[in-house]
């Protein structure tokens, strides 16, 4: 009686696995793709510490910004679907500490996957470089304007050139070309920061066709076999307990 549980069990154990494996086939696959942006901010002097970190924080703070609407609205209209379907199917992080921000997209086919993580990607790289030039244009103003008080000063130096005073004249032409120096050094500190403060974003890494992430239909099965075989012996320990039981029990 035992033993012809345990042909039905494993006839069981067969079947759920085989089924299984069918059922997942049969289900429409999911792919993934990724793409990947790098940051930088680079000193005047080059490549430092200040400038990776830096490069390490803004990319941290862009992952956020990646799932933004500014971003995802203008690619999904390039995409021709949904804001909502867009958003669902986008993730973003960090890639170690590399100054690498990944967007990754999910799509029902390999290129659907590649072309939306290729599109966000784009559309943020084009989002912070339109920042970033009105960052830059910002600041270029602010050091052609520079300080009014020495601004003033300067426009007062030129004026008294031609003023009729020897002594007014000697004047100017000792204080202009401080005060130009002023006003130089200050543009160039203003140049500097700004120019500090505009972060470089780059495709690192463009995204390919998208690798199937679900349905796994082997690792289905295989689990769906490890479960049944652990329900199986439960059984058949159950049943043969049942079968000792009654065999020893004087009363049956």
């Amino acid at each position: 009686m035992v033993w012809r549980a345990k042909y039905w069990i494993v006839l069981g154990v067969i079947v759920v696995t085989a089924t299984t494996y069918v059922v997942s086939k049969a289900v429409p696959g999911t792919y993934r793709s990724s793409s990947e942006i790098l940051v930088s901010t680079i000193q005047p002097t080059g490549i430092t510490k200040l400038g990776v970190d830096a490069g390490d924080d803004l990319a941290s703070q862009y992952e956020q910004l990646i799932s933004s609407a500014n971003v995802l609205a203008p690619a999904a209209s390039t995409l021709g679907i949904a804001y909502s379907t867009l958003q669902s199917a986008i993730s973003a992080g960090t890639v170690g500490a590399q100054n690498l921000v990944s967007v990754s997209a999910v799509g029902p086919s390999p290129v659907a996957a590649q072309t939306r993580a290729t599109a966000v990607a784009a559309q943020f790289v084009k989002e912070q470089q339109s920042l970033n030039k009105k960052l830059i244009d910002n600041f270029l103003a602010l050091a052609n304007n520079g300080n009014s008080v020495l601004r003033q000063e300067v426009a007062t130096a030129r004026a008294q050139l031609t003023s009729h005073s020897p002594a007014v004249r000697t004047a100017a032409v000792t204080a202009l070309p401080l005060l130009l120096g002023e006003r130089a050094k200050e543009s160039a500190t203003i140049l500097e920061s700004g120019y500090i403060a505009r972060p470089t974003l780059s495709l690192y890494s463009a995204a390919g066709p998208g690798a199937e992430v679900l349905p796994r239909p082997t690792l289905f099965a295989v689990l769906a076999l490890l479960i049944s075989l652990v329900v199986g012996a439960q059984v058949a320990a159950v049943a043969g307990s049942s079968q000792i039981k009654r065999a020893t029990d004087p009363a049956t």
